[in-house]
Parts: structure tokens; C-alpha cells; sequence
């Protein structure tokens, strides 16, 4: 398990102790490394800690946590896929129930599900994405987009981005992560 996790904040004091607790333990593990880049864009941090010389990108934001890192990451790992997505909940109120991905546009995935899930996109929350992905996609990979007359994140710009390339992503309901959404959950 090569890993190497990313992770992009806006400014270093949004760190959450929940996370570097959490990230403390996946550090353990000597085939992982960590890497933050602080700056005001979110899309522009991801793309700048892109590492290409290991087997995965993790890429792990600041405000989600688990007990257990390691096995987390090594059950998205073994999931076997390129495009891979720990459950979380979404961040707005609204949609707390709904974990953070979707079918065409629109929150899909309830908390309830069980199983892995092939979806139109997820969030990069907490996202695994072997490299071998980067080789079939153009720069910048996380971008946000126009859909329609809304513009939607990086992390749904990046799914569709891989789709368009023939990628499909997959939300792994059965490794679920924390997010704080105004709340613990």
C-alpha cells in the first residue's frame, strides 16, 4: 500500500484536532506519506500535491476523521477500484442524511446503504485515486465546472472530468469517515 495523502486548507488553523489525531495514526504505517498546501483555492492546493511517483493519492481533507485510519484506507485500497470514495455526510444541513455523492447532479446515495456504488460523482473528502488516473486525464483535474446555469465544486469537476475519460467513481458505503457539518456526527 503506497499511499501518499493530500491535504488542501485554506489556512493552516483549519485543521482540524479530530483529523491530526486520525492522520497521527495512518502515519504509522511507513508506505504512507503526508503532504498539506495551504492557499486560498481549494482546486489549485489538490492539483499542486499530485504525486505521480506513488501508487495512490489520499486525498483527506482537513475536517474529516476516524477511529481506525489504517483500515480504512487499506478496505478502499483493496475495494480494487481507481476512483474510490469513503462514505461521509454531506456538509449542507439540508442534506446531512444523504452521503456525499451523486447520480446526475443530484444527491443520491442515502445513509442507509450498504455496499459500494458506482455514482456520477463523489466528494474528495476523503478520496483514494490510483495514479494510473492522472495519465488518462488533462490539467488541471480538479476544476470547477458549469453545469447548466450552476457551477458545482472541484471534486464533482474531477468525476466528470474521469468520467469523460471513460473512469467511473465509487462511493464505499461499508467505510464510512466523520465530517463535521456545522456538527459532530
Amino acid at each position: 500500500m503506497d499511499v501518499k495523502i493530500i491535504t488542501p486548507v485554506r489556512r493552516e488553523r483549519d485543521l482540524e484536532s479530530k483529523m491530526l489525531e486520525s492522520l497521527d495514526k495512518a502515519l504509522s504505517c511507513n508506505s504512507i506519506s503526508w503532504q498539506m498546501c495551504v492557499g486560498p483555492n481549494i482546486a489549485n492546493n489538490r492539483n499542486q500535491l499530485i504525486d505521480t511517483s506513488r501508487e495512490y493519492n489520499l486525498f483527506w481533507d482537513s475536517d474529516v476523521w476516524m477511529e481506525k485510519p489504517l483500515d480504512t484506507i487499506r478496505a478502499l485500497v483493496d475495494r480494487g477500484k481507481s476512483i474510490v470514495c469513503a462514505a461521509y455526510q454531506m456538509r449542507k444541513e439540508s442534506k446531512a442524511q444523504l452521503w456525499t455523492a451523486g447520480i446526475n447532479g443530484k444527491p443520491y446515495i442515502g445513509m442507509s446503504s450498504t455496499g459500494i456504488h458506482k455514482v456520477s460523482w463523489v466528494g474528495a473528502g476523503f478520496l483514494l485515486v490510483k495514479v494510473s488516473v492522472f495519465e488518462k486525464l488533462q490539467r488541471p483535474y480538479f476544476r470547477h465546472e458549469i453545469v447548466g446555469d450552476e457551477e458545482v465544486s472541484e471534486d464533482i469537476g474531477f468525476c466528470r472530468l474521469a468520467e469523460r475519460a471513460g473512469l467511473a467513481s465509487w462511493l464505499d458505503c461499508d467505510n464510512s469517515v466523520n465530517h463535521i457539518i456545522g456538527g459532530l456526527r
